[in-house]
């Protein structure tokens, strides 16, 4: 009898643009951001997530042999409340993430969705790359401070540490010293490229935009970014979500 093929519950306004990637590609889905105070996943991030697993699992089953999930969970919440905690929460999760891939802050509904397309929690360790937004800034930070690390020359002013694009400055850093959204991004997105993503899919909350967009730019112009882009900006609009492509 012939085998029964699942169906796939990938929006069209999305299949079609995955169904064009290479098969020997190196794919990074950047899906399930979380950004609240709470540090809780919300409908839209719950939704970016489960299309991300959804894709996961549709370019494993058609013959796809990299494929890889980033989650990025902003932490800073956390250093706002209690920095020294935070400190020490951040090397506990380190070092839990090593061992199974997740941890204390990955929500149970995405652990349940994993496991609803069939990756199960052994497959986590090498599925999942999980970032927070601390670790990033640190890594930001430390780029920033090493010479030669850019393909641009960086300019320090009043306004802070950034490079010259079209004869303007485009800022890095705040005044004192703070990574900006896009380095932040940026650094992320080039870590991914490390990892040997050569298609970075982008499944993201309208809010976070401009930080996205930003980040694309920053990480080919500081950093000589090879990888396509394929972003896809979800909104709210009740009771459905729309989901937009955007080219960057």
């Amino acid at each position: 009898m012939p085998k029964h093929k699942r169906k796939h519950f990938i929006p069209e306004s999305i299949k079609k643009f995955i169904d064009a990637i290479p098969k020997n590609a190196s794919v990074i889905i950047n899906c399930g951001h979380i950004d609240s105070p709470e540090i809780k996943a919300d409908e839209l991030s719950i939704s970016t997530f489960e299309n991300g697993v959804e894709i996961a699992r549709y370019l494993k089953e058609t013959g796809y042999k990299k494929i890889r999930l980033t989650i990025l969970i902003n932490d800073m919440y956390e250093f706002d409340k209690n920095p020294k905690e935070a400190r020490k929460a951040l090397a506990k999760r380190r070092k839990e993430y090593k061992k199974t891939g997740v941890y204390d802050l990955f929500p149970e509904i995405y652990k349940n969705i994993l496991k609803k397309h069939n990756f199960t929690g052994e497959m986590w360790p090498q599925l999942l790359i999980q970032k927070t937004e601390s670790g990033i800034k640190f890594a930001a930070k430390q780029a920033i401070e090493k010479s030669g690390y850019f393909t641009k020359v960086l300019i320090k002013n009043e306004e802070g540490i950034g490079y010259q694009l079209q004869g303007e400055v485009v800022p890095l850093t705040s005044k004192i010293g703070s990574p900006l959204c896009r380095m932040i991004t940026g650094i992320l997105y080039h870590d991914l490229e490390k990892k040997g993503a050569t298609h970075i899919i982008h499944l993201y909350d309208i809010r976070h935009e401009c930080s996205t967009r930003r980040g694309i730019l920053t990480s080919r112009e500081l950093f000589g970014g090879k990888s396509e882009h394929l972003v896809f900006f979800y909104s709210k609009i009740n009771p459905k979500i729309k989901i937009i492509k955007q080219n960057v």
